[in-house]
Parts: C-alpha cells; sequence; structure tokens
C-alpha cells in the first residue's frame, strides 16, 4: 500500500521523487524502490499482500517482466520462496554490465541497460548485440596479439585448452623466449564472462629443434 501512495504521488505530476523523499523522511533512492515494487505484477502484488514470500523476494522479482514473475510464482506455488533462488532465475535472460569487456559508453539504449533498483549492478536485456560486441572486442585482442608478432594467436571458446586439437601441439614455455617463436592462447567462457591470456606457449617441435640447437 506504501509503495502504491508513493507511486501515485510521483505520477500525478505535482511532486517528483526528491519532494516525496523529503515527505516520508528518506531518500530519493528510497521512493524509486517503492515506485518500482508498485510495478510489480498483478499476481505479485496480490502474493505479497498476503505475505506469501517476504520483501527480500518483492525486490528480487522486481529484477523480471510481468510474465517472467507470474511463470516463476506459478512454477513454484508449493515451493518457499528465497530472495538468491527468486534473482538468479529473474535474471537469467540478462548479463551483469560488469561483464562486458568493452566500453559501453552510448550504448545503454541499444544493449538495454536496467538498473537494480536494490543494488549496485546495471544489467544488459538485449543479448544480441552483447554478444556481438563481445565478440568484436575479442577479435581485436587477439589482432592485437598477432600485431605484436606473436607466432600464433589461438581463439578457445568455452573450451580447455587440453581438450582443444589446436592446442595439443603446444607446450610450457619461459616468457623469455622470443616472442616470434611463441603462441597465445585466449580463452574466454561465456558461463562466467572471464576473459585469459596465456603467451607462454611453444610448438613441441619447435623446442625441441630450439634444445637440439643448444646442444650442439
Amino acid at each position: 500500500d506504501q509503495c502504491d501512495v508513493i507511486s501515485n504521488l510521483c505520477s500525478g505530476g505535482e511532486e517528483d521523487y526528491d519532494s516525496v523523499a523529503v515527505r516520508f523522511g528518506q531518500t530519493a533512492k528510497w521512493v524509486q524502490q517503492r515506485v518500482t515494487l508498485s510495478e510489480l505484477s498483478p499476481l505479485a502484488k496480490t502474493k505479497f499482500r498476503n505475505c506469501e514470500f517476504n520483501l527480500g523476494v518483492a525486490m528480487a522479482l522486481t529484477l523480471g517482466s510481468h510474465d517472467r514473475q507470474d511463470k516463476y510464482l506459478n512454477d513454484n506455488e508449493e515451493r518457499r520462496l528465497d530472495p538468491d533462488y527468486t534473482k538468479r532465475n529473474m535474471l537469467m535472460m540478462k548479463v551483469p554490465v560488469s561483464a562486458a569487456f568493452f566500453d559501453l559508453t552510448g550504448l545503454e539504449e541499444n544493449l538495454g541497460i536496467e538498473q537494480d533498483m536494490f543494488g549496485d549492478e546495471a544489467y544488459i536485456t538485449n543479448l544480441e548485440p552483447f554478444e556481438v560486441m563481445q565478440e568484436n572486442f575479442i577479435e581485436a585482442k587477439c589482432q592485437e596479439l598477432r600485431d605484436m608478432g606473436y607466432a600464433d594467436v589461438i581463439y578457445l571458446k568455452d573450451s580447455y585448452k587440453w581438450d582443444s586439437p589446436e592446442c595439443r601441439h603446444l607446450t610450457h614455455c619461459d616468457d623469455d623466449v622470443r616472442i616470434e617463436d611463441r603462441t597465445a592462447i585466449v580463452r574466454y567462457t561465456t558461463h562466467n564472462y572471464v576473459l585469459d591470456i596465456e603467451t607462454t606457449y611453444i610448438a613441441k617441435d619447435l623446442e625441441r629443434q630450439k634444445e637440439k640447437e643448444a646442444i650442439e
């Protein structure tokens, strides 16, 4: 009820977040949070009013669309809802902005960036352009390594080095080996958005050749 009253005050045109914050002795962010809660789906509001879940779950639900909220609540009617589990479900089709390797400036609308009103993170909702830009960044990084003079640059996506046929002919080497003889491995794991670059690999046959030359 409080959230609906605050939302009505803000939407009436006579007051804004700041003036309503003064009225309630709170911050403008607090007001925005209450407005966000007032925008839950009708089903979510009804269940919240009936004390079927707590405020933490309600806050997590704000991260999903009305359709996603309703599906989640209907699918979990017999389950005691947990804020963390609810949040993970609401974010299944969203990516935290911290996962982006590229500069987001000016791309907010194209990427459909939404702010979590109850946390510090914001989320990308348009996944297709995000994935294209992420891949473009990685390819540029690979090209940068090629331009530096590495003998080869291998890009692995969601694959381990020693499971990849491209890497089976490689072995570790010291970082003082000439860059022209070394191979760089660029590995990207999409489930946790980690980009790992290793530059101390050399072809096994080249290493053997160098060892032979050193003996001679």
